[in-house]
């Protein structure tokens, strides 16, 4: 029997090699991490294009994923939150290491994106001072366990064969793993700022994912030669130059990555990473003219209460529509620059009757 044109395979190949090169390849886990997360209720985009920072090349991620955590309608909130996760799946035989430690680093994690600005400034009753703080402070989500408690680590490798020896190779696992996200996510950040006329908003707690079928191995070097173990979930902090000017600008900007084992994805979401975000969603909704205008008021803060902010900041002022605008605690603040202002003019009136 003839066979017919699309059966034939040529130069040797066989379906058994295809079959194994598609195993190897990734795609098989990439499709069960899109499986699940589908039954969870994420909308999942294979595939994702973004386009490169450095290159400016259309490039792509595996999978980016998104669910929207409040169905409001828009006269009830400014603010409609979503969880969105930017992911890429590796498969491997040989172990990745991560060097446990916890380094003492500005971090920004989870990135919240959408919303008119990072900072929210703040104002207060006893002081002329304004403060800035950021979204996850305002909110108090910046303590919650899944930030605090998550085993990191800022250098990690993959083991490669050298011959008959296994050695770390640090940059095959940045450039194939984190290169890649970091990219991505600094795309998604650009496509999800809003106009400056925006009146609603789409606060996107974004994180981003490694999802690993492969060995998983912590080290800590601080328990004699290192005592290794197992773990299902590192956080990856990574540091990359900025090239807008700051205050400590040398610092760089600080990336963090989740590596998840396959294995352990689910429980990672459905223990840690959604309730974080339906927190963060509880929160950003009850706060969404803080957020909506990105400017709050706090009474006392000028006394150093550094605590309450995430308790009892209230909105500078209401808007109830994108030309009508309520002031709240931007009244007692005016009355306090009055007083003060008062205060200086008699001040500097009596120097210089003293001055003559």
């Amino acid at each position: 029997m003839q066979e017919n044109g699309w059966e034939s395979l040529r130069s040797g190949i066989t379906l058994d090699q295809i079959q194994k090169a598609a195993k190897m390849s990734g795609y098989p886990l990439q499709t069960e991490v899109a499986t699940l997360l589908n039954s969870m209720g994420f909308d999942v985009q294979d595939e994702w294009s973004y386009l490169d920072q450095n290159s400016a090349q259309p490039r792509t991620i595996d999978i980016r994923a998104n669910i929207q955590l409040r169905n409001l309608p828009s006269e009830e909130s400014r603010i409609r939150p979503h969880l969105t996760l930017i992911i890429e799946c590796k498969k491997s035989d040989m172990p990745y290491v991560f060097f446990r430690n916890n380094p003492r680093i500005a971090l920004e994690f989870p990135f919240i994106f959408g919303l008119s600005n990072k900072w929210v400034q703040v104002e207060t009753d006893d002081d002329r001072s304004t403060w800035k703080f950021s979204v996850s402070e305002v909110l108090g989500m910046d303590d919650h366990s899944f930030v605090t408690n998550a085993l990191c680590s800022s250098i990690f490798s993959k083991c490669v064969r050298r011959g008959k020896e296994v050695e770390l190779s640090g940059s095959e696992a940045y450039s194939s793993t984190v290169f890649p996200l970091v990219s991505a996510v600094q795309h998604f950040e650009r496509m999800c700022t809003p106009p400056k006329t925006a009146f609603w908003f789409d606060a996107r707690l974004t994180i981003c994912l490694a999802v690993l079928d492969a060995p998983m191995i912590s080290i800590d070097p601080t328990a004699g030669e290192g005592e290794a173990s197992p773990v299902p979930w590192v956080r990856v902090l990574r540091n990359e130059p900025s090239d807008k000017p700051r205050i400590l600008a040398e610092q760089g900007k600080v990336w963090a990555i989740d590596f998840v084992h396959k294995d352990y994805l689910g429980d990672y979401l459905k223990n840690h990473a959604i309730p974080y975000a339906e927190m963060f969603a509880e929160k950003a909704c009850y706060h969404d003219q803080v957020l909506g205008s990105m400017q709050g008021f706090v009474k006392g803060l000028g006394a150093g209460r550094w605590d309450v902010i995430k308790n009892e900041v209230e909105p500078l002022s209401i808007l109830i529509g994108p030309s009508s605008r309520i002031p709240v605690g931007s009244l007692a603040n005016l009355n306090l620059r009055a007083k003060m202002m008062i205060k200086e003019m008699n001040l500097n009136s009596s120097r210089r009757k003293r001055s003559r």
